[in-house]
């Protein structure tokens, strides 16, 4: 019971800081897209996708081994600074290298990908202070989840989002396109320095102690417990992100994808709140296991029954409501109510596949992880291209297989793991 407990209260925790902070996304896009034409509105979104594309590849495969070695070193209180030295400079070596790429490719990728816009081009230039932003913010969220700070991630989320929000909403007014992406740079860059804010008042201890020879060490070791991940984020992030070049690319604008993530952003909302208890079990699951296979597998077994209750519930919702819910962005956008409907049911199987993965992770077994994600973006292109749907539906339903194929191919590697 007392294991239930404490689920719960730290998922309750961490859940209010990243629904404050999504709330915060979602008043952003829906007065984007009632202000933007569909056309920017679609542009914006693929600006996201690409810098989000970016930092789940970055945040996916360091993001899980850092937490879990935040929260080995933590419980054992030992090391701990030069883990936190290590992720410090693993993440800003990659902001700067991605940055001078973005700076020297950007005009190939309008041009290649993004049907040659001109206006674009300086869009991604501003996006890179979105990419460093957004890095960040997930790093220093990471760190408070490894350490169990909950709290302090629920309070920088609200005072970050209470200074944010009119200032985004002036820069949307004032400046479209990249007032936008101006603003929620600024929300993820102040995200960061609240979070980290807190951080330090929790974190008493010189965080910048050097010991070069441990730091090193723990460089390497999150460095090659990343590796198997960063293969699988990177396919996973690829897939998502050519899946939608290539419907612009197919019908010559911008619009489908507006409609498409307009709906997606309502999956995302099950992904965060199922994404808040599975990322509290992880520290849980790296202090139990080995030590104690019963708690262990209780803490993901109650993980799995809590996230699929909540992920089934939510999708019943959307699916009562999908009309109403897309019409909050225009009536251009109520077409989209079918996609949603298709996205909330594959919300279920992503939620598996979450906690699964999460297991996964802490057992050292991120080659299954890879494994499961290659098939399932096999299935997700022959999906994409073999499917009679309306566009924006036949992603949805590639979205879908993706996720249900990868939870299989999780499920019955548990089972030959133990």
């Amino acid at each position: 019971m007392n294991l239930i407990k404490k689920i719960l209260n730290n998922s309750f925790w961490l859940l209010l800081g990243n629904i404050v902070g999504r709330f915060t996304m979602f008043i952003t896009n829906i007065i984007a897209a009632r202000f933007l034409s569909q056309e920017l509105f679609g542009q914006f979104m693929m600006i996201r996708n690409t810098v989000s594309m970016l930092e789940s590849i970055v945040n996916g495969s360091v993001g899980s081994p850092m937490i879990k070695r935040i929260a080995e070193s933590s419980y054992q209180k030992k090391d701990l600074n030069s883990v936190i030295n290590a992720i410090f400079f693993i993440n800003i070596t990659i902001i700067l290298l991605l940055s001078i790429l973005l700076l020297i490719f950007t005009p190939w990728i309008v041009e290649t990908y993004f049907l040659g816009k001109a206006n674009l081009v300086n869009a991604f230039y501003i996006a890179i202070l979105l990419l460093a932003g957004t890095i960040l913010s997930s790093l220093i969220q990471g760190i408070l989840i490894g350490l169990e700070e909950y709290k302090s991630i629920a309070f920088s989320s609200f005072i970050t989002s209470l200074l944010s929000l009119p200032i985004i909403i002036f820069l949307i007014y004032s400046f479209d396109l990249y007032g936008v992406i101006f603003g929620v740079s600024y929300y993820f860059i102040m995200d960061f320095f609240i979070k980290y804010i807190q951080f330090k008042r929790s974190f008493i201890t010189d965080v910048f102690q050097q010991n070069k020879t441990q730091i090193l060490f723990e460089i390497k070791n999150l460095l090659d417990s990343s590796k198997y991940l960063l293969f699988s984020t990177t396919i996973i992030s690829f897939t998502f992100w050519y899946a939608r070049i290539l419907i612009i690319n197919k019908t010559n604008h911008f619009e489908n994808i507006a409609i498409f993530d307009a709906a997606f952003q309502w999956l995302s909302i099950i992904m965060i709140i199922t994404g808040a208890t599975t990322s509290v079990a992880l520290p849980m699951m790296s202090k139990v296991v080995n030590k104690n296979n019963n708690d262990e597998k209780k803490v993901f077994y109650i993980n799995l029954f809590v996230n699929l209750f909540i992920s089934i519930f939510i999708m019943l919702i959307f699916i009562i409501f999908s009309k109403n819910i897309m019409s909050l962005y225009g009536e251009n956008y109520i077409q989209g109510s079918n996609t949603l409907i298709i996205l909330a049911i594959s919300s279920v199987f992503f939620t598996l596949y979450s906690v699964y993965n999460k297991w996964m992770v802490s057992h050292k077994q991120t080659k299954k992880i890879l494994l499961s994600n290659i098939l399932a973006s096999i299935i997700f292109f022959l999906v994409l291209n073999f499917s009679s749907y309306t566009v924006t539906n036949t992603l949805a339903l590639s979205f879908g297989s993706f996720y249900f194929s990868s939870f299989l191919v999780l499920v019955i590697s548990k089972k030959n793991i133990g």
